[in-house]
Parts: structure tokens; sequence; C-alpha cells
């Protein structure tokens, strides 16, 4: 999905990507091991949680270690040119050639800076209004950068060329900051467009960051189409929906991004958690429960519902950041949240639910599910299976990425789009055709 809503081909850098893979495969390869007898002990919950616990050091040094790769990697190219006669022209060239490499290293280095985003709570995923306010900024600095070379190279010549540089120079920055201002208030008035009152009387309520849906105009002037006003319906659906959820987050979380409310920033990121944490637990136990009414197994639910509404909030993030440009904070936030969920995600509801059971090990295995295991009848267990799936669809992806020269574009986002079906497809033929044996 990042891939064809980035709208440009991401030209990513294969560090991260292999370090988050890695990491990736180690937490898969002990998933595996800790599923191999279906039994989790107390001990596997807390190796669980340093691996985590270790991820989060390996990021913490992530400037050295990227470093170290890429001195490892101008070795690597350094070490691809043959050594030619140390006299004559062979040498020279020889010596061309090494320079060559090493500055086609450096420069690839020089390419691979880390890119520091700047997120607007403005942005979507229909819009790329960040992108548009980067090539202003990036034509600002260029203006002003050539302005005061120009100024510098003229300096020699008059003093008079340097006077009409320098209010070149000025009256351009002035016309920079009149455009910055105009865009921070065209800014402010969008957002407080999308706002509701929430009471005339009572200043110190907050108003609702969020706005009815507009009635959508044809570009004629004259009646919306069908199409448009399908979306409008669709639109005013998921208001109505989301409108008690906007109610409660706009009372419950600061807006830290006012200037009076920014010193709140940790509640706000603190309520934001709670509420993560409250909506997570009711819509596994909705799911759950609308699974049994229709009669929907529970394996279904978790493995599309659950699974893929978890990870929407990590969906819109790829996409934002995608269409920034940034595509390695896409791709490290994709494989950074499995590692997430295996380590995290699985060793602290594990080490919980032990400490509340005095250290009592947990069965993995239903009781009909014992009974096979215990007959022989079953082949593989089902959690080491899919375990090794997630391997061969990693070692896929990598090796897709790696071919691609490390470019994604829309065709390597339509074969992993197919490699998730082909998942889907797998999982749901294990489940109903097979009986553990298989």
């Amino acid at each position: 999905m990042s891939a064809a809503f980035a709208g440009q081909v991401l030209h990513l850098d294969w560090r991260p990507l292999a370090r988050d893979s890695v990491w990736y495969l180690i937490s898969i390869l002990f998933f595996i091991f800790v599923m191999y007898d279906s039994i989790v002990q107390i001990w596997d919950a807390v190796i669980l949680l340093v691996l985590y616990a270790l991820y989060i050091v390996i990021m913490v040094l992530n400037s050295r270690l990227m470093d170290r790769l890429a001195e490892a990697e101008k070795k690597c190219a350094c070490s691809k040119v043959e050594p030619g006669d140390v006299e004559g022209s062979g040498s020279s060239s020889t010596g061309a050639d090494a320079s060559a490499v090493t500055q086609s290293t450096t420069s690839i280095g020089e390419h691979r800076e880390v890119k520091h985003f700047k997120h607007d709570r403005r942005n979507s995923v229909l819009l790329a209004l960040h992108d548009s306010k980067l090539s202003v900024r990036e034509g600002d600095k260029e203006s002003s950068g050539a302005a005061v070379a120009k100024s510098n190279g003229e300096a020699s010549k008059s003093k008079s060329g340097n006077d009409e540089v320098t209010a070149k120079q000025t009256s351009t920055s002035g016309a920079n900051q009149e455009e910055g201002k105009d865009a921070e208030d065209s800014n402010a008035e969008e957002d407080e467009g999308g706002r509701i009152a929430c009471c005339a009387c009572c200043s110190c309520c907050p108003d609702l960051r969020g706005a009815p849906p507009e009635r959508p105009v044809a570009e004629d002037g004259g009646r919306p189409t069908c199409c448009q006003g399908t979306v409008y319906v669709l639109k005013w659906i998921v208001f109505v929906l989301a409108f008690p959820f906007i109610c409660l987050f706009s009372w419950t979380i600061p807006e830290c991004s006012k200037e009076h409310l920014k010193k709140y920033f940790i509640l706000s990121f603190i309520m934001s958690i709670v509420w993560i944490a409250a909506v997570s637990f009711c819509m596994v136990t909705v799911v759950a429960r609308l699974g049994c009414l229709f009669g929907i197994d529970a394996f279904v639910m978790s493995l599309v519902v659950l699974a893929a509404g978890t990870s929407i909030p990590d969906l819109l993030s790829s996409i934002i950041v995608a269409k920034d440009g940034s595509g390695d904070m896409a791709v490290s936030n994709a494989i950074g949240s499995n590692v997430f969920d295996i380590n995290l995600g699985l060793g602290l509801p594990f080490f919980i639910k032990l400490c509340i059971n005095r250290m009592e090990p947990i069965d993995m295995f239903s009781d009909k599910e014992r009974q096979y295991y215990c007959q022989g009848a079953m082949r593989m267990i089902p959690h080491v299976k899919f375990g090794i799936i997630l391997i061969i669809l990693l070692v896929m992806c990598f090796s897709v990425i790696a071919i691609a020269r490390f470019k994604l574009g829309k065709a390597i986002g339509i074969s992993f789009f197919l490699f998730y079906i082909g998942f889907l497809v797998y999982a749901f033929l294990q489940e109903f055709l097979c009986t553990y044996d298989c």
C-alpha cells in the first residue's frame, strides 16, 4: 500500500532493511523454538522481553551500526577493483579507478543520510501537503544560497554591487517570510475550519477536533455526480460512527500542538496510549462475540479482522511517510512493528499471565488439539508451521527488493500484496480442509 500511494519510486537503503530483517528473523526463530513443544514457560516470556530490549539498544546505537555497515560497503566496493601494475600508466589508471569507486561509495553514503521527517497532523492519506511545503522550502534555500554566493563573488568588484545583492537578498528573505506567514495563516484557517464549537457559554470546554463532511460541488457548478454523492454518504456514515470517539478524544487528550498546551505533551502521549489499549480491548471483545454469533471460527476472525484492524495505524503512518519520500521509514515501520508484536506483544502477556497463575506453564493447545498431538496425528504444530511460513515470506520479500536494487515501486507493491493473498488462501485451506495431518 505504501508503494501504491507513494506516487513515486522509493529508493531504499539496504542497511536499515537488513537490520530490521535480521532481527525479525531472530524473533521468528525464537518464536518457533518457544512453540515447538506448545508449552510456554516463564523463561520463554523473559527471553522474548529481553530480545525486544536488545532491539531497543540496537536502535539507540543505530548511527554507529549504520556507519560500520557503510564502511564495510566501501571496503567491499574497493576490494572489487583489480590491482594494476605499480609503475607506468597502469598504476595511474588503477588509482583513478579506485578513486572513482571511493567517490561513488562516498556519494552513496551521502545520498543515504537520515531524512528528518516533520509530520504535519493536517496531512492525510489523500493529500500530499508536505511535499509542496518541502519543495517551497528547498527552493527558498536554493535562492537564498544563490544570493549569498553571488554577493560573495561580487564583493571584490565593487561596493555598489554588494549593496544591490544585499538589498535583493533582504527583499527575497522578506518575501519568503511573508509567504511563510501566509502559509501558516492559511493552515490555521484550515485547522479552525475542521472544528465544532463545544459550548459557547463555557470557555473551558475544548472544541471538537472534527467537522461534518462538506457537501460536494460539481466543477461546472451543477449537481454533483453519482460517485461524489456516494462518497459524501459514506463520509457521513464514517463521521456518525466516529463522532462519539471524536468527543472523547477531544475532551480527554490535550491538543499539544497549540502553544499554551505544549507543556502537556506527556499527558497527551499517555492518554493516547490509554485510549489505544481501551479501544483494542473493546475491538477484541466485539470481534469474538460477533464470530460466536455468526458461527465464524475464532482463527478466521483473528487472522482477517484483528490482524488487519490492529495494523491499520501502521498502514496509515507508512503511507504518510512514503508519500513524503521516506521509504526507509515506511519499511522500518512495517518490519519493526512485527518485531514488537512477537517479542513484546507476546512476551508481555505471557509474562503477566504466568505471574498471575504462579508460574504455571501456558498450554497453547485446546483439549482437542492436545488429543491429536498425543495420538501422533498432528504432523507439525500449527504455530511452528506458520512461523516457517513467515520466514519464507521474509526471505521472498527481501529477495524481491534486492533483485529490484532496493527500489520500491508499484510492481513490488503488487507482488507483496499477492504474497499476502496467497498467505490468506493457505491459512484458510489449512483451517477448513486439513485436520492437522497436512
